[in-house]
């Protein structure tokens, strides 16, 4: 074959790789958008007593076993 050819071809497949490439970025960055953001979670409204302080945890007594 030719050398110019070659390098024609080889050109072609290096742009078409590219361009997949660039593709599969936007779709990636596409997918990060249009995904739904997690709901923040708000730890205080889950443990709270009803005026804004957390409930303590009862810890369990180790003592010696008969």
């Amino acid at each position: 074959m030719l050398p110019w050819l070659d390098q024609l071809f080889d050109a072609w497949d290096e742009r078409r790789r590219q361009r997949e490439r660039e593709a599969a970025e936007r779709e990636a960055l596409e997918a990060a958008v249009h995904e739904p953001e997690e709901p923040i979670v708000d730890d205080e409204s889950d443990d709270s007593d009803g005026d804004g302080h957390k409930k303590k945890k009862k810890k369990k007594k180790h003592g010696e076993k008969d």
